[in-house]
């Protein structure tokens, strides 16, 4: 993977984690019952700012793609359970986000994991 890919792929981990927190924040305001500062917002917001700032580093990419699956198995499992177009809307938005962090999370691992075996054959 390129630099440039990486790079793309780095802005959707980040965008569908921040997406994932927006579609949080609209279910709550629409009235569904979450503690007053959910704790997956939180983790998610914590999640972006560590695969933003530590561009370096897998662990960051790691941590993601471990709150994006926290994030979407119980957004699809509360799906069943919304009261509202607003309740609805919002758990879809925060579903989607989770599955596009996923996504490009185990993206950007399987690329690393390729490339650090690629140059484990070059150096021997």
């Amino acid at each position: 993977m390129t630099r440039i890919e990486s790079t793309r792929v780095r802005a959707f981990l980040i965008a569908g984690l921040l997406a994932a927190g927006v579609g949080m924040a609209v279910a709550k305001i629409s009235g569904m019952d979450m503690p007053p500062v959910p704790p997956g917002a939180v983790l998610l917001v914590v999640a972006a700012v560590l695969a933003a700032v530590l561009r370096d580093r897998l662990w960051p990419v790691v941590v993601a793609v471990l709150v994006a699956l926290a994030e979407a198995v119980p957004s699809a499992i509360s799906l069943g359970d919304v009261d509202g177009a607003g309740e609805t809307i919002g758990t879809l938005v925060r579903l989607g986000g989770a599955l596009t962090a996923l996504a490009a999370g185990l993206a950007m691992i399987v690329a690393a994991r390729r490339r650090a075996a690629a140059d484990a054959v070059a150096r021997s």
